[in-house]
């Protein structure tokens, strides 16, 4: 009888155990699919940031002054996201995808405002890129690299070009 008892209680401990190892693989995957769908979700937010112009990315990639600043800004303030659009001829606190709206502006995307106000962002003025700090109060600047957060549609790579997402 001591035997046969000691033979239930192992079949019963490994019942249980085999009971606790699938209830935490069904967790797991429960768990998996939440976390899938949710950044699936928090993707589309992504997708809804307008293509970045062609002619932007050209004309910002074709000047080297414009590199080099894309360069400055990847490596030495951390920059990979930014936003690529038109700036409207009276200002404002987002970019257009309208080519209509104004000139090509680059803003780099942050949460907060870069301390350098030079960094955050430039607009193509007459055949040069120039800061958009010259333009714009920093109120509207800080909302820019804000909104280019949620609306990056490029990215600059470590050595300034800027590249479509």
């Amino acid at each position: 009888m001591g035997e046969d008892g000691g033979q239930a209680g192992t079949e019963g401990a490994s019942r249980a155990r085999l009971g606790v190892a699938l209830a935490a693989t069904v967790l797991l995957a429960g768990l998996t699919a939440v976390i899938l769908l949710a950044s699936s979700s928090g993707n589309s937010g992504e997708g809804a940031a307008s293509p970045a112009p062609g002619d932007c990315l050209k004309a910002w990639n074709s000047d080297q002054q414009a590199i080099a600043f894309g360069r400055h800004n990847s490596v030495a303030h951390g920059y990979t996201d930014v936003e690529v659009g038109y700036m409207p001829e009276e200002g404002s606190a987002s970019l257009s995808a309208d080519a209509e709206a104004g000139e090509c502006a680059v803003v780099f995307a942050a949460n907060e405002l870069d301390p350098e106000e030079l960094a955050a962002g430039e607009i193509h003025g007459v055949g040069e890129w120039v800061p958009l700090s010259g333009f714009i109060e920093s109120a509207d600047l800080a909302e820019l690299q804000g909104a280019a957060v949620g609306g990056a549609n490029a990215i600059v790579t470590e050595q300034g070009n800027l590249i479509r997402k």
